[in-house]
Order: structure tokens, then sequence, then C-alpha cells
């Protein structure tokens, strides 16, 4: 067991000690081969496109790595964490493995290279396991992206304190998260991997706690009142996080589309001014703004079949839908109106007439009638 040390305006709060749980010897935690199969079957279907719906009572990430306690808490749960990345596109972030002698706990431990890398980088004290909070995520972020770690890669570490909602948000996303326990009943100052929740509810998280003398999964409750916890998304470049998010709250639709034909999907978001426009795909996992459209609802489509797509839009009141035609240069030009209504919103494209060239489907709703209505436009932008 291990003391996570708190360091606020660079004060270290008194040392506490807690009761120190039973060490067992055990063999090296490994993944078993029904395991890994079924956590690349999954990460398979990810890459595909299919959803995989968790459900409310219970969700568990698959494939991620349950390392024996050494060094400290908090590079053991970072180390879980990069060691779920490590086999999924990040091949870098473990070499290798090695045994090493673990003093405080009088045993031979069998770890990644990794977890020797996080607690030299998150300056952890290896003579009582403590690591200071604000260490954990520079340290992370360091062995992740720093060339001197020669891992190169740019994740994204931020601590975002007591966040269920967020850390539920990771879970969702397939990304198991770095969680610090502040003065838990059981664990005291201590750092776990959180991979899933459940059973009975969002409400319970499960986790790898780091100890060798317990289950591999554990489930305590978020909120066991009292003390707090501070929630830290470690997140690879090609994963979006909150950080790319386009506008305020407000965002009535959005639309992805190769628009330049970079091989990466870019984005055209319909939000309130000034942030409506097509976001160009950075490869990186960021978008940055390229082209300013004002519109309720956007499609993708390749109107005039020269091989690039084409945006049509549907506006709001009397100012009708518009045309936007990609030049092939980064530009667009708009083209002709077609169609008013007080309110529209859905538009999509479909070939209606079967005559091998895109229509246009625009949905609105009628105010006064209150009722919805389609009109349907063909590839000439004439009304069908």
């Amino acid at each position: 067991m291990s003391l996570l040390k708190r360091s606020f305006t660079c004060r270290l709060l008194p040392f506490q000690a807690f009761r120190k749980e039973e060490i067992f010897s055990v063999p090296p935690l490994e993944i078993s081969k029904e395991e890994s199969e079924k956590a690349e079957q999954e990460w398979l279907r990810i890459e595909r496109g299919e959803k995989l719906y968790p459900t409310l009572d219970q969700f568990r990430i698959s494939g991620v790595p349950d390392f024996d306690w050494s060094y400290g808490c908090s590079p053991t749960a970072s180390a879980d964490v990069l060691g779920y990345w490590d086999a999924r596109g990040y091949p870098l972030l473990i070499d290798y493995y090695f045994w090493r002698w673990d003093a405080l706990e009088g045993e031979w431990d069998y770890v990644p290279n990794v977890q020797q890398q996080l607690a030299i980088a998150m300056n952890t004290d290896t003579t009582t396991g403590g690591t200071y909070l604000t260490n954990i995520v520079t340290g992370t972020q360091a062995v992740c992206s720093d060339p001197y770690w020669e891992n190169n890669y740019n994740f994204i570490v931020e601590n975002v304190d007591d966040n269920l909602s967020r850390l539920l948000c990771e879970l969702k996303l397939l990304h198991p998260t770095h969680w610090c326990l502040d003065g838990h009943p059981t664990y005291g100052w201590h750092s776990v991997c959180a991979m899933g929740w459940g059973p009975p509810d969002t409400t319970w998280i499960c986790i790898h706690d780091t100890w060798s003398s317990t289950p591999t999964e554990v489930v305590i409750e978020y909120d066991w009142g009292g003390g707090g916890c501070h929630v830290i998304p470690i997140v690879p470049p090609s994963s979006f996080t909150e950080f790319d998010r386009f506008s305020p709250d407000g965002t009535v639709t959005m639309a992805w589309g190769d628009y330049d034909d970079d091989g990466y999907q870019d984005i055209a978001v319909s939000s309130v001014d000034p942030y409506s426009g097509i976001y160009r795909n950075n490869h990186n996992g960021t978008f940055t703004k390229t082209i300013t459209l004002s519109g309720v609802g956007f499609a993708w489509g390749d109107y005039d079949n020269d091989g690039d797509l084409d945006l049509a839009a549907s506006k709001c009141y009397e100012l009708g839908n518009k045309l936007f035609i990609n030049n092939g240069d980064g530009t667009f030009t708009e083209t002709e109106q077609f169609g008013s209504c007080w309110s529209g919103y859905d538009i999509e494209w479909a070939d209606c007439d079967n005559d091998g060239g895109l229509g246009c489907c625009c949905g609105k709703y009628w105010l006064i009638q209150e009722q919805w209505r389609w009109n349907v436009y063909s590839d000439g932008i004439r009304r069908a």
C-alpha cells in the first residue's frame, strides 16, 4: 500500500499512516489468452466503427493490465493505463519487462520498464511509495510525450478533480483512467486505475487497486461519503476529449466529411456565430476552423460528380437553403438558393430519381400546421 502525498501551494500535508495490508508473493500478472483475444476483437469492432453499448448496471474495459505494485501506487496506476494503450497502437510505451527487488513489500516484482520511467518522472519517493499529486500529471505527460523517454506520443494528461461525469465519459470511450482517492476508508490516499463500473450502477467504479493482496477487479462507490478524489484522464492524440470543443453549448448539427481529400474526416459545425463553419482535421486529434458558413443543418455529398465533397446547408426562416460547391483548393463557391421554409433543419443527399446524380432532401417544421413536411430536390436543384 502506498500513500498519495498531496501538494498544494508547495505545502506538504502531514503524513498519515494507514494499516498495511498483508502482501503475498504472486506469479507475474499477465493477461490470459482468452482475455487478450476478447480485447482484440472488441478493438477491431471499434476500428470498424461498430458501437459497443455499455449497460447501466455493469461495464468493463477489456485488456487493461493489472501490474504488480512497485515503486508506488501512482506510477503503477499510470502504468496500467499506458499498458492498455501500448497494445492499441502505441507500442513504444513498453519496451521490456524486468524483475526488481521491492524493499517495501519484501518481494521481487515483475514490471514493465514504463513503470520505472513513471516513478522517475513523477519523482516518486520509493522509500514510502508516495507521489505529489501535481507530479502525477506532469510525470505521466512527460513519459508519454517528452523525447527524453523516447516515446514521442502527444498524449493529453490532465487533472479534472472530482468529476464523476467526466470519469464515466472516459470509460464509455474505452479510456481507462488514473483515479486518485483522498482519504478513502479502505485505501487512504491512494492511486488506482478505473476501468469500468458496477454492479449495481454507474455510481460504483470498477478499479485495479494496484494491490496484489486483493482481487484483480474491485468495485468501490464513487461518493463514499467523505474525502474527495481526482480524475486524471490519460488520452492518446487520436481520441477526442473536451479540448476539441468547437463552440459553446448551443451546437445544432454536425456533419463529417473529408472535403480536402487528405484521408482524414473534417467536420461542418452548425452553431452560434462565430463558431459555425468548416473545421479541418489537423491529423492529431484537433481541428482548425478554415471556413465560416452559416446554416442550421449540413450534409456532405459530391453534387457535381467531380470527385470532391460539396456541402448542402439548410437555413432558417426566410433564408432558404444553400449549396456550396467545393473548388478543390480548400475553398467553396456559394450557389443558388433552393427552397424556403420557416424552420428547416434536417438535410440529406440521395439519388432520388435514380439518374446517377445526387438530389437533396430537406425537412422542415411548419409552425402553423404543427407538422413535419419534407421537400425533395433533384440533382439539378429543381423542385422534384
